[in-house]
């Protein structure tokens, strides 16, 4: 049968069996005091039950009233408690009013319906078909369970419903309905379906289902009014897996609004691992920084739901698999564009942006959070205007197939890949990859007034022709933490601004060009900048030098694949070993080594064989255009090369150099031809790291 249609005559044949003993209803009946003291006295039509202990237990044969009928509870405080269990065998109905001073509990596993014109002022106020024994109640230990053979019951409020403030109001049943009025200021408002759970008069939830077996064909729906000022709103399901189209229906008004003393409001709508939520009304808890949840298996959202968490509050969604759609995100710009407002989204497997998010208010520091256990992936643009921040977090993989335009911050953190398939990233401030980086396209990252953050390695995807990657950072810097192109490398690499290299970030290679317009610092021990093919490597620092790795050994290389020649290597640099290999050529302007300069710089290299002298490195035997100063006169037994002066100095042909040892352990002995003005011979050498005294 269909689901809809099944709950539908559900309702129809309890609301028949409502009226039909609305026919025959009548004062309460067979009252007996089971725990605790209390007296009870019938006048005319009010019944009245003078509570004497902390807390009893009354059972009745019937509480059924009519509209002209009263039942008035005078309690010791507005903490004792009249528990009234109902064992008529049949639903209850309520038609007239209800006052006590403390708090009234009625059970009774058939039903409850509190109909048209019925009235409730209490304290605080429990009506669910569960039942509690008596020990556990007269003892505190609030737990009930729904009894076989009850699964088609409901609790059903058609009337108003009154509370003191701070007080509390909890309808549960397999079936919840709230049709009617519920106000409970600066308190607690639950409705909730389950098997069993346990009542915390004093948490936050009131209801706790904790481990219980889920309801089968339980729902909760409001298409009433619900006024919570400063309090907490709960709308609860603990489901077996999609029992019903909509577990918990929301069509009416939830309205937690900040109350007068300051205390902001709270709305839950929680279907559980397994429940469907359905929002067509109003969520509201404005005056101040509330917080809006609407969870469960799936969410939806309607076109003419309004959600209003405040200025400063925060919407969360938390539903198995979240699909932003237009409707979703015209709820996501009304919340952002509420100046102090954050909203986080959250779906147990996969959310998906399929419609473009745009926020316009130029003052906000508000934050969108768009989270998922498995992946997040994004196909339509999110502009967030003003200082307005976007956070996306993955348990797994982070997709990004449309440009990004962000006011604030931006962060994306997954577990593992972060893949980018845009050709824009942009942002006011930093932005952060937290996350294995794969470009799946060429792509712009501008951060305008921030830095640039790669906290794991940046690779090309492989399933793709290499791409560029453009860095732009005028006020701040790019910061690698990891290898770059270590798995597959980029087309080329280009940042406009400073660049850091720390931690593993220990290779820099791109098939073309590489071009730091800036001063690039290097915090590892060993750093490789290496083109394969064609691609030059450029330091074009304004001033001072390119690069600055004084604790460092510099490896640069260009064309290192077969049948390239290299490009150039341009710029200057502080550092304290530089070896230069590829078949490019080089010009490195007012360089130093180690710190040092003329007669004091030097570099050491460690050489395997013996030879008498260096001219130049793969060059041609017998005379290759040199090294100015010119280095052919050096001993090369003494491992180290010593430059008599500084100056500018040219390497125009180099060796290919693949490996360096690091410490003294090779991991590859580097091979390559070394000529003399006799002849060339083939060498092996590690670099050797340890401190050396000029």
């Amino acid at each position: 049968m269909n689901t809809m249609l099944f709950k539908k005559l559900v309702n129809i044949l309890t609301l028949l069996s409502f009226f039909s003993w609305n026919l025959a209803i009548a004062a309460p009946t067979g009252g007996t005091v089971a725990q605790g003291s209390a007296a009870i006295t019938q006048s005319g039509t009010t019944t009245t039950i003078t509570q004497a202990s902390q807390n009893t237990v009354i059972n009745w044969t019937g509480f059924n009233t009519a509209s002209n009928e009263a039942v008035n509870f005078v309690q010791p405080n507005s903490s004792a408690i009249a528990l009234n269990r109902i064992n008529s065998g049949s639903p209850t109905t309520f038609a007239g009013s209800l006052s006590a001073n403390g708090q009234v509990w009625i059970l009774n596993p058939n039903g409850i319906l509190f109909a048209n014109g019925s009235t409730v002022n209490v304290a605080g106020l429990l009506v669910t078909t569960h039942n509690i024994t008596d020990a556990n109640f007269m003892g505190g230990n609030y737990q009930f369970t729904l009894a076989p053979g009850y699964l088609n019951s409901t609790v059903i409020n058609n009337g108003t419903i009154t509370v003191a403030d701070t007080g509390m109001v909890a309808l549960v049943a397999p079936g919840v309905q709230n049709n009617g009025v519920i106000v409970a200021n600066l308190g607690k408002v639950t409705l909730a379906t389950g098997t069993t759970y346990v009542l915390d008069l004093n948490g936050d939830q009131l209801i706790n289902f904790g481990s219980s077996p889920a309801i089968e064909r339980g729902y909760v729906s409001n298409s009433g009014r619900i006024t919570a000022m400063g309090g907490k709103v709960y709308m609860t399901a603990n489901v077996a897996a999609q029992a019903v189209n909509n577990v918990i229906s929301m069509s009416g008004v939830i309205q937690a609004t900040t109350a007068r003393n300051g205390a902001n409001g709270t709305i839950v709508l929680n279907g559980g691992s397994a429940g469907r939520v359905r929002v067509t009304g109003t969520l509201n808890t404005s005056g101040g920084a509330g917080y809006i949840e609407t969870s469960g298996y799936d969410v939806d959202i309607g076109m003419n739901a309004v959600i209003n968490p405040g200025q400063g509050g925060t919407w969360v969604m938390d539903p198995w698999n979240l699909v932003i759609t237009a409707c979703l995100a015209a709820e996501i710009e009304f919340v952002m564009d509420v100046e102090g407002s954050n909203f986080n989204l959250w779906a147990e497997h996969n959310l998906y942006v399929d419609s473009a998010i745009t926020t316009s208010i130029f003052n906000g520091f508000n934050k969108l959070f768009l989270g998922a256990g498995h992946d997040v992936e994004i196909y339509a643009p999110i502009t967030l205007g003003g200082e307005n921040s976007l956070v996306l977090y993955a348990g797994h993989d982070i997709k990004i197939d449309a440009p990004l335009d962000i006011g604030g911050f931006f962060k994306a953190i997954a577990r593992h890949d972060i893949l980018i398939n845009t050709d824009s990233i942009t942002s006011n401030w930093s932005q952060t990859y937290d996350g294995n980086v794969l470009l799946e396209d060429s792509v712009n990252l501008t951060s305008n007034y921030g830095n640039i953050k790669f906290k794991d390695m940046v690779n090309n995807a492989f399933w793709t022709d290499p791409n560029d990657l453009v860095i732009t950072v005028p006020y701040g810097k790019a910061e690698f933490y990891g290898a770059v192109g270590e798995w597959d490398p980029l087309n080329s690499l280009t940042v406009f601004g400073k660049t850091e290299f720390k931690d593993s970030a220990w290779e820099v290679v791109t098939v073309m060009g590489q071009y730091y317009l800036d001063t690039v610092k290097i915090f590892e021990r060993f750093m490789k900048f290496e083109t394969l093919e064609n691609g030059s490597i450029n330091f074009a620092a304004a001033t001072g030098f390119g690069v600055y790795a004084p604790c460092a050994v510099l490896l640069l290389e260009t064309g290192t694949d077969d049948g390239y020649t290299g490009g150039g290597i341009f710029g200057s640099v502080d550092v304290r070993y530089l070896i230069l290999g590829g078949s490019g050529g080089s010009d490195l302007i007012n360089s130093t080594v180690g710190g040092y300069t003329g007669a004091d710089a030097w570099m050491r290299i460690h050489v395997e064989h013996d030879a008498t002298g260096l001219y130049c490195v793969n060059g041609a035997q017998g005379g290759c255009s040199g090294i100015s100063p010119t280095l052919e006169n050096e001993v090369i037994d003494s491992q180290i090369f010593t430059l008599p002066q500084l100056g500018e100095w040219d390497l125009t042909a180099g060796g290919v150099i693949t490996e360096v040892d690091l410490n003294g352990i090779p991991t590859d002995i580097y091979t390559t031809d070394v000529c003399t003005s006799s002849g060339c011979q083939t060498v092996s050498f590690v670099v050797n790291q340890e401190p050396l005294t000029p």
